[in-house]
């Protein structure tokens, strides 16, 4: 082959490489969001996605990353482990995404933890809180921006510890996030307030799921010698608790209530004027809470486009975003 034919050969490869190149470039970045969008917690994954698609609308106006835009994927985890796991499987596998965003469970979180590193795809953790998946079951595609559990219970801990409660009991749901948390709770009170006394987890109410009728649970707690409860319920769970514990009288005595997830605006707003007065009450995120210039945007940017402020979900998924 001649000179020229080399050289025509070697530009005509430059060509196609260039094009080749050119064409990455501008193929979108692909993320995929796992979240609850069915059944009682449904409002978490809606919430979820709306943060979501603020944040990429946001980058997108201004022309992307790298001058690629951003599309999404939405797959439903029903709050099921095997059903989320065939979620994240799909995403990355058939849709070919870049990243992966989501998970409100924490029984969810550590089913998956493996099978994201299996996938290697990053997944940034936006609502679950067990700590297990940034700690034992921790991996190097594993990342969350939200709150742990252990942090929300030694925050409720530091408020026990001033209250002048005796002695604490929980109510729970039979899942991680609440057996754990009490976990947290009672060894992070008995260093702050030694003389305070929480009982042992075999006496602590945990109601299984898919109970409607809390009564049998509210009598249990009322057998019990503890003028402190917990409660690390969430979602439509603990408005039903709200409901029913204040038909029964339970919030009315001297009783102290501490509920972690209290303060979300889901729970808010579906109580609205129902929201018994008197309760100490959390929440991952407060948005008036953040004096930030950056979070004022965010809340003024959510509330003109959904017309609504934002919950903890909806802010989990913009910052991961």
């Amino acid at each position: 082959m001649s000179y020229t034919a080399l050289i025509r050969v070697g530009a005509a490869l430059l060509v196609l490489l260039v094009g080749i190149s050119e064409a990455e470039a501008r193929r979108p970045v692909q993320l995929g969001f796992v979240y609850i969008l069915s059944g009682a917690f449904a409002a978490y994954g809606e919430a979820a996605r709306q943060g979501a698609l603020l944040a990429v609308e946001e980058i997108n106006r201004r022309g992307g990353i790298d001058g690629r835009l951003v599309i999404t994927w939405f797959e439903n985890s029903r709050s099921r482990p095997d059903v989320a796991a065939r979620a994240l499987k799909k995403l990355v596998m058939e849709r070919g995404v870049d990243g992966l965003i989501g998970i409100d469970s924490s029984k969810v979180a550590r089913h998956i933890a493996p099978i994201v590193a299996g996938l290697e795809t990053p997944l940034i953790i936006t609502n679950a809180a067990t700590p297990d998946v940034t700690g034992l079951r921790c991996n190097r595609y594993l990342f969350r921006v939200s709150p742990n559990l252990a942090q929300t219970a030694r925050a409720a801990a530091r408020l026990a510890a001033d209250s002048g409660v005796r002695t604490w009991t929980t109510v729970g749901k039979d899942h991680p996030y609440s057996t754990q948390s009490w976990e947290y709770f009672s060894d992070y009170l008995k260093t702050l307030r030694p003389q305070a006394k929480t009982l042992p987890a075999e006496k602590a109410v945990w109601i299984p799921s898919r109970q409607k009728d809390f009564t049998r649970y509210f009598q249990a707690l009322l057998a019990q010698d503890a003028d402190g409860v917990l409660v690390t319920l969430w979602g439509g769970y603990l408005r039903r608790f709200i409901k029913q514990a204040d038909a029964m009288g339970l919030f009315s005595g001297k009783r102290r209530f501490l509920l972690t997830m209290g303060a979300s605006l889901d729970t808010l707003t579906g109580l609205g004027a129902r929201m018994p007065d008197g309760l100490w009450v959390g929440a991952p995120y407060w948005f008036l809470a953040g004096d930030s210039a950056r979070n004022r945007r965010f809340v003024a940017d959510f509330h003109a486009r959904f017309h609504q402020f934002p919950s903890h979900q909806a802010y989990g998924a913009y910052g991961a975003v």
